[in-house]
């Protein structure tokens, strides 16, 4: 895991000690630690020293097949294919800053093609170590084809590419959900306001038309006020009509 996230993240494409090259292991120390399986518990320096003790092997098991002392029958594991890409990107990556900063002497560039012509060696010494070693295992177990070490390389690569792929597409989507998640918190939102806001709209209304009626009310009574005052004045007068014929 910790190998494909180095593939996947390219650390050394940035200088060493740099700021980027930092950060970038950072990130991948974050992403082994948020698996659930396998899990791991792990920080940046740690993560870097790991790679380095793994790189340490595979080179003195490289160097030790080239001069022959190797005589195992098993085939180069996923994880040493890994290692080998890694070795190349980043001494690619070298080579291209110093190209790239004009500062490639001949001396440099002498030291690229003598680089690219070991490893094409070691590549080549590489697998004749491993016929050698199949031949040497043919009495004690039944022949069986190998995919070559440019093969294999080439199907690591493949791989790495299609998680950079999936890397990718998953950022997207999460990119997008969080945008969807937004968007509905927002609705929600104005959602709410607007339920407020009619709410308020309704308690207005109810309290105008309380007022209205309160109003009405009050005009009710004082015309009936009124009118019983008048209806008094009149019998009041009536009587006072009245009295003086009856004495």
């Amino acid at each position: 895991m910790l190998c494909r996230e180095v593939l996947v993240m390219e650390p050394f494409k940035h200088p060493k000690r740099s700021r980027e090259r930092g950060e970038i292991w950072g990130e991948i120390a974050r992403n082994l630690n948020g698996l659930s399986v396998p899990k791991f518990t792990v920080r940046t320096r740690s993560v870097r020293d790991r790679l380095t003790l793994l790189l340490r092997k595979y080179k003195e098991k490289v160097r030790n097949e080239e001069q022959g002392s190797s005589m195992k029958c098993d085939e180069e594991t996923e994880l040493e294919m890994a290692l080998c890409e890694i070795i190349e990107k980043e001494q690619a990556a070298d080579l291209e800053r110093k190209e790239n900063t004009n500062t490639l002497t001949k001396k440099n560039e002498n030291d690229k093609a003598s680089a690219e012509e070991s490893r094409l060696k070691a590549l080549e010494r590489l697998g004749q170590t491993k016929k050698r070693n199949a031949d040497s295992c043919d009495e004690v177990m039944k022949p069986k084809s190998r995919r070559s070490t440019t093969e294999a390389v080439q199907i690591l690569k493949e791989k790495v590419e299609n998680e950079k792929e999936f890397r990718k597409e998953e950022m997207e989507l999460k990119k997008k959900e969080q945008e969807n998640k937004a968007a509905q918190h927002q609705m929600l939102i104005d959602q709410q306001r607007q339920n407020q806001q009619q709410y308020q709209d309704v308690m207005k209304m109810m309290a105008e038309q309380q007022q209205r009626q309160e109003q009405q009310l009050q005009n009710f009574q004082m015309l009936f006020l009124q009118q019983q005052k008048q209806q008094s004045q009149m019998l009041m007068s009536l009587l006072q009509k009245v009295m003086p014929k009856s004495s």
